[in-house]
C-alpha cells in the first residue's frame, strides 16, 4: 500500500524511499513462503532495498511536507480501491483447500468490519472522503482516475477474478499487507498536523495495528495456499512484485517532483 505520509521528511514527498520500504518489505515476506533458488533471490534483494531505504532516508531529511492539496488528490485516486476494499479477495475463497480458506475468511472479516457495519472498511474511508469534503460515492472519481491508479485497480480485478491466478493474487495481498502499517502511522501524523478531522485520520490509524496483524495472515495464507510447491511460490511472487511495481508507479505519478535530490 503506497500511501503517502505528511508529515516532514515522510512517505508523501519522498517517493523513493517509499518505494525501496515497499520493496524491502515485500521481499523480506517473500522469504516466508519461498525455497530454494527463489529465497536466496528474495534475500538478497530485501537486503539491497534495505541499504538502499538508508541511504534515501538519511538523505530525504529536510523540509519536505504535503500540503492540504496533496492529500485531497492522493485520497481521490486512493477511493478508486479503497471503496471496494477487500470485496476482489473475497472472489478467492470459493478456490481455496480449507486450511488456506480459513485464514483468508480471518482477514477477510476483519476487513469488513468484525460483523459491526460501522467498522467495515470500506465505510471507513468513506466517511473519511466525507469529512474532508469530497465524494465518498463509489467510482464517483473514476474518471479523474490517473492511468496508474486505473493500472492498479484493473490488475487486482485480473488476479483475484481468475482462477489460474490465485496464488498470484494472495501474493498481492501479502505484499499490500505487509507493506501498509508503517505509511498508515505517517498519514495518521501528516492529517493530524495539517488539521483534518478525526474520520479522516481514523480509516489510516485503523490500518496501523491492523494491517501490522494482517501482514502475517497474509504470509500464513500463501503458505497455507502453496504448500511448499515452488511452481505455486513463484506465482505468490509475481503477485508481489505486481503490488510493489504498480503502488510504485502510482506514488511517482502522485508526487513526481517531490524526490530528493
Amino acid at each position: 500500500m503506497v500511501t503517502a505520509g505528511t508529515g516532514q521528511g515522510d512517505a508523501l514527498t519522498m517517493p523513493l524511499v517509499t518505494s525501496l520500504a515497499l520493496v524491502a518489505l515485500a521481499a523480506w515476506g517473500v522469504l516466508l513462503v519461498t525455497r530454494r533458488v527463489v529465497r536466496r533471490c528474495a534475500a538478497v534483494l530485501a537486503l539491497l532495498a534495505s541499504l538502499g531505504l538508508l541511504v534515501a532516508s538519511a538523505a530525504a531529511l529536510g523540509d519536505l511536507r504535503a500540503t492540504v492539496e496533496d492529500v485531497e488528490r492522493i485520497l481521490v485516486q486512493r477511493s478508486v480501491y479503497h471503496l471496494k476494499e477487500a470485496d476482489p479477495q473475497c472472489f478467492l475463497l470459493p478456490r481455496l483447500r480449507p486450511a488456506a480458506k480459513a485464514a483468508l475468511t480471518e482477514l477477510q472479516y476483519d476487513e469488513l468490519g468484525d460483523g459491526e457495519p460501522d467498522l467495515v472498511h470500506q465505510h471507513l474511508f468513506a466517511q473519511a472522503l466525507e469529512a474532508a469534503g469530497l465524494d465518498p460515492g463509489y467510482g464517483a472519481y473514476v474518471d479523474d482516475a490517473d492511468e496508474e491508479t486505473l493500472t492498479l485497480n484493473n490488475a487486482i480485478s485480473l488476479l483475484c477474478l481468475n482462477r489460474r491466478l490465485v496464488h498470484a493474487a494472495l501474493g498481492h495481498l501479502a505484499a499490500f499487507e505487509a507493506t501498509s502499517a508503517l505509511p498508515s502511522a505517517d498519514m495518521v501524523r501528516g492529517l493530524q498536523r495539517l488539521g483534518f478531522a478525526e474520520p479522516v485520520w481514523r480509516y489510516y490509524d485503523e490500518h496501523v495495528e491492523a494491517d501490522a496483524v494482517h501482514e502475517h495472515l497474509a504470509r500464513r495464507i500463501c503458505d497455507l495456499a502453496t504448500e511448499g510447491d515452488p511452481a505455486l511460490e513463484r506465482e505468490v511472487l509475481f503477485g508481489a512484485f505486481v503490488c510493489v511495481d504498480l503502488e510504485d508507479r502510482c506514488a511517482e505519478r502522485l508526487v513526481p517532483t517531490a524526490v530528493p535530490t
